[in-house]
């Protein structure tokens, strides 16, 4: 399963967000992150990344949230190939 992650600091805390993010390739639950971008407006971040269930997603967002560093909002992805099936 694939997942868009739209993170956004705490406010006086982003720069330990932003190395904490950088040093997860690999969640719990045997999630990976596959990729993290910057961005400039509501969110500060934008993470894709993949776990094989909703139990190991779940997992892999209570571990980065408990950090207390960011807030998330979490959608499911999936392909245009697959809509499209």
């Amino acid at each position: 399963m694939t997942f868009v992650t739209l993170a956004k600091a705490v406010p006086g805390r982003a720069k330990e967000a932003m190395e904490t993010l950088k040093g997860m390739s690999s969640l719990p639950g045997g999630a990976k992150v596959l990729s993290c971008y910057v961005t400039f407006g509501r969110y500060d971040v934008v993470c894709i990344w993949e776990a094989s269930d909703l139990s190991g997603a779940n997992r892999a967002m209570r571990a980065l949230v408990e950090k207390g560093l960011v807030t998330t909002e979490t959608m499911v992805a999936q392909s245009l190939e697959e809509f499209l099936k």
